[in-house]
């Protein structure tokens, strides 16, 4: 598509060499066209605005160079023709009589009109501010001090301008800014209430209590179980759905073919480190991208079905030794959300143990008085726990140390007797 770019600020403080480094990187976004403008804002002010063209296949490919009565655009407006489109015109140059530019509410409320994806610059009416406006498309600033702003779509666009250290700040989706007084509002989008939200459960100790958690703070939950292959599943899949009927919510069911990407996971194969290595810390029964491909599927389910939140049962604990538990990984999964569902749909990823350690997960439980007899956490997929392997030795210190009993039945729980003891050796006939 294109790149807008641009400047707001005191004219002093303009660094030209810096800004035409910028509108030289901008460039690499847009072929097939460039407009430029200067502004005269209030005060000792001033304000640059420009744009690459990508002409889309279904417009025009030469159009009148912009800003449009200082407005670019980057996106697509789907209904131009609705908003008054002339013969010879781009979606773009509709834009000057449809926006509302007397302040930031005013211009956020026009903004409604818009069918389509928009990063949008533009000037106040009063000639005193730049205002920016995003959904989904890209939008990054940087502030070299307290008053002046250098903007482009890309973050890429300020390499070899920002110096070690900073970065650009790039604009939440769905939000419009005010340049000099740096106020923000949020774009309305469709997110439904009460909140709704599908729990990834697993029926261990962490999706049990984070399901008690959302249900505590009156989400309206359902239950999604996969199936993909692993020796606990039918199992697990009892308990999972054991504790949604406790709860009276709603349990539904994806089946995931993991055939080709089992890799060597001792809970998948025959093979891997059962028996060959030691220490609660490793991540024995690894299976590769299992929250990423979970997530995303539970992301199509949740856009296709009318949920607005996804929850994911991980813990800190256990974040040592899995990737895919660090509260990095879903804080990154959660904003890549706002580029991977449909224009105007809100979907949250929440992570409600995501801060907490196995033992602090065991008393949030006690304390929303979660199902834990119902819960299953064991990698041997027998009716007893085995008490020996990692999720069992994790779950039976959780308990002791939080001062409680664990209400399911293990065939060993010597643990405390066997510190030094490779607590995987005989977890899983191999």
């Amino acid at each position: 598509m294109c790149a807008i770019y641009g400047f707001f600020g005191f004219r002093k403080n303009f660094d030209a060499v810096l800004f035409d480094k910028l509108r030289q990187n901008a460039g690499d976004r847009g072929r097939d066209g460039h407009g430029e403008q200067l502004y005269d804002l209030t005060g000792d002010l001033m304000g640059i605005i420009g744009l690459w063209r990508g002409a889309p296949t279904h417009e025009l490919q030469f159009a009148r160079k912009p800003p449009y009565d200082g407005i670019v655009l980057n996106g697509t407006i789907v209904n131009d023709k609705y908003l008054g489109i002339q013969p010879g015109e781009i979606d773009s140059e509709v834009l000057p009589r449809v926006l509302n530019r007397n302040s930031l509410a005013d211009f956020q409320h026009s903004l409604k009109q818009i069918i389509g994806s928009f990063a949008i610059a533009c000037h106040s009416k009063d000639m005193s501010t730049i205002y920016a406006a995003v959904n989904y498309k890209p939008l990054h600033y940087w502030s070299p001090n307290s008053n002046d702003v250098y903007f482009s779509s890309m973050e890429r666009h300020f390499n070899g301008i920002v110096p070690f250290g900073s970065r650009p700040v790039a604009l939440d989706p769905y939000t419009c800014i005010d340049f000099r007084t740096k106020q923000t509002l949020i774009l309305p989008r469709s997110e439904g209430a009460p909140p709704t939200a599908l729990m990834i459960m697993s029926a261990g100790l962490d999706s049990t209590v984070a399901l008690a958690d959302l249900i505590h703070k009156k989400y309206k939950v359902s239950c999604l179980y996969f199936k993909y292959g692993c020796r606990t599943e039918d199992i697990e899949f009892r308990h999972a759905k054991n504790i949604a009927e406790y709860y009276d919510i709603p349990f539904y069911t994806v089946t995931l073919n993991y055939d080709q990407m089992k890799g060597k996971s001792s809970i998948m194969t025959n093979e891997g480190n059962i028996g060959k290595l030691s220490g609660m810390e490793y991540a024995h029964q690894w299976v590769p991208a299992r929250n990423l491909v979970m997530l995303a599927n539970a992301t199509a389910f949740a856009e296709a079905n009318g949920y607005h939140y996804i929850a994911l049962g991980n813990n800190l604990e256990e974040s040592g030794s899995h990737p895919d538990n660090e509260e990095q990984f879903t804080h990154l999964f959660d904003k890549t959300l706002d580029y991977a569902v449909n224009l105007n749909y809100k979907l949250r990823l929440v992570s409600p143990l995501g801060h907490l350690m196995k033992t602090e997960i065991v008393k949030r439980g006690i304390e929303l008085y979660a199902p834990f007899r119902l819960s299953y956490s064991c990698y041997n997929g027998k009716e007893k726990h085995c008490g020996r392997c990692g999720s069992c030795m994790f779950r039976l210190n959780a308990f002791k140390r939080a001062g409680y009993i664990d209400p399911v039945e293990y065939t060993d729980s010597r643990y405390e007797e066997l510190p030094s003891v490779n607590f995987w050796e005989g977890c899983i006939d191999v």
